[in-house]
């Protein structure tokens, strides 16, 4: 999962999520609006699941991503002046490179479950601080939070593979990519916003390649994060456990 916007559209105090899956866990922040993060790694060793969090400054990402996007084009667009002809050949590296990955990870189905792990933990840690609240950990972890999560770099992968099929055709490599990525993010962005279109139903689909549900195991101890990471972050209510 990389840094992305929250799925909520009301105002938030959460507004980024950042994280990535291991062979032994996950690690991963939840940003908050004021600048810091609340910093969450759930580990398992040779003595069961561990958990850290702590709180931590944090920079936010930029609030302008149309100006960086207006900004990528123009380059892209003067890449045809100096950098030589389009490749087309290159058209489809971006879609081979998540097809391989999605197949490889297949074999290391607990990195696929840890990866579902994190969506859930940093998206409910992310919904304590907003104002919700709730009486027992698992139990919501379980039935309210899903294993996808349209924070997750899985998507703005997805997406950049898309818009890079008709740029590799019409620019050079040095402009086709950035612009793919900038692209993407702003169709990662457009689809959030359009849960019933074809494209949103697409990437979603996309990610499940990622993703496996965690074990009965793996909740617990996520549930255990997210106890943690609540109290870390100062928003732990007297009596609202």
């Amino acid at each position: 999962m990389q840094t992305q916007g929250l799925e909520k559209t009301s105002p938030k105090w959460a507004v980024e999520l950042r994280g990535g899956a291991r062979f032994w866990g996950f690690f991963g922040e939840v940003i908050l609006r004021e600048g810091k993060a609340v910093r969450i790694v759930l580990r398992k060793g040779k003595e069961g699941w561990q958990v850290e969090t702590g709180m931590r400054p944090a920079r936010l990402s930029s609030e302008n991503p149309h100006l960086l996007l207006a900004l990528t084009a123009l380059f892209a667009l003067s890449t045809p002046w100096w950098a030589g002809p389009p490749r087309p050949e290159y058209a489809l590296v971006p879609a081979l490179v998540f097809a391989f990955w999605a197949v490889i990870l297949q074999l290391f189905p607990q990195v696929l479950r840890h990866h579902a792990l994190e969506h859930r933990v940093l998206e409910a840690v992310a919904r304590w601080c907003d104002g919700e609240r709730w009486e027992d950990d698992y139990r919501y972890l379980t039935e309210k939070v899903p294993d996808w999560s349209w924070a997750c770099g899985s998507i703005l992968f997805a997406a950049t593979a898309l818009t890079a099929l008709p740029l590799f055709l019409l620019l050079p490599p040095a402009g086709a990519l950035p612009l793919a990525i900038s692209l993407g993010s702003w169709l990662q962005e457009w689809t959030r916003e359009r849960p019933q279109s074809f494209l949103h139903r697409l990437l979603l689909r996309l990610q499940l390649l990622v993703l496996r549900p965690p074990t009965e195991e793996e909740l617990r101890a996520g549930a255990m994060a997210v106890r943690r990471a609540t109290e870390a972050c100062g928003k732990v209510e007297p009596g609202g456990r």
